[in-house]
């Protein structure tokens, strides 16, 4: 039997938007046109402490793994998981610049977005501690948390540009939130799609790049038969 250790899941981002609505002072304005010229956009990344989960049993693994996948398989088990749990919040500023007697010419002045992430290796239960399988697999799992630290570190960087592009503008309304309800909905789908987008390419990456048939097979014969053998009895499958 071949061991492949799979890549990290991902939970999809969160999104929250809440308005402050700021007021400078009176000042007559001739058409609707903000006084910046873009919005400042903030994408902070914060990484959890990388935790570690050695309770779980290879069948259990296996299954989280394999859970949209042919139950009937049985040949491949999951000896190593690297779980990435992540959401985003955003928060947005409008400002109001009075265009009229009971009009304002409302533009975004900031979008601050944080992006959290706690990542989780996990390693079958019956596989020895500081094992020559323990070793080899978890410097799998360490591979995936590596190259997950690189892919959300550039991920700012995508974001950015194509916030600023809508939230461009300005809204003239004697209501701010009427102005909100136009802003919130274009940045909202900008923001899904790049992660929707960001999360599909992530997880291709990991399977070009880490989860490989020359990678599985390089953990594989690593390490004795007999200390593979040792861990399927342990299991229950043999």
């Amino acid at each position: 039997m071949s061991t492949e250790p799979p890549i990290g899941s991902c939970l999809s981002g969160l999104l929250l938007l809440v308005a402050g609505l700021l007021f400078p002072d009176f000042a007559w304005a001739k058409s609707c046109t903000p006084p910046e010229n873009t919005a400042a956009i903030k994408v902070n990344l914060v990484e959890g402490n990388l935790a570690y989960n050695t309770a779980e049993p290879l069948k259990m693994l296996t299954r989280r793994m394999r859970r949209n996948e042919d139950a009937g398989v049985k040949s491949i088990y999951s000896f190593g998981l690297t779980s990435v749990e992540w959401r985003s919040k955003a928060d947005m500023q409008l400002a109001g610049m009075p265009v009229g007697a009971a009009s304002y010419c409302w533009y975004v002045t900031e979008i601050s977005m944080t992006i959290e992430t706690h990542s989780t290796i996990f390693l079958a239960k019956e596989i020895a501690r500081d094992s020559c399988i323990w070793r080899e697999v978890m410097n799998h799992e360490q591979k995936h948390v590596k190259l997950n630290r690189i892919l959300f570190g550039r991920l700012k960087d995508d974001l950015k540009p194509k916030i600023a592009a809508v939230a461009e503008g300005g809204i003239e309304t004697s209501d701010g939130d009427a102005a909100m309800a136009v802003f919130r909905p274009k940045i909202e789908k900008t923001i899904d799609t790049v992660l929707e987008k960001f999360s599909a390419a992530r997880e291709k990456r990991h399977r070009a790049e880490i989860d490989t048939e020359a990678e599985y097979d390089r953990v594989d014969a690593a390490c004795t038969e007999t200390e593979w053998d040792a861990i399927y009895r342990r299991a229950g499958l043999k």
